[in-house]
């Protein structure tokens, strides 16, 4: 099905398979992986705290 499909579409479909697969990957070989939630914890938050004056 994916042979009938627009070139977009199939780039968008390999290019998260790879995305997939880099992470999978890296999760194998150990690395750590940046995920957007760790980023709004340690960094977001504490700043919003301050400004609301929780």
């Amino acid at each position: 099905m994916l042979k009938q499909e627009k070139s977009s579409v199939k780039v968008l479909y390999f290019a998260i398979a790879l995305f997939t697969l880099v992470l999978f990957a890296a999760d194998w070989m150990h690395r750590n992986i940046p995920m957007p939630s760790r980023f709004f914890i340690h960094t977001v938050s504490p700043w919003v705290c301050k400004l609301i004056g929780i």
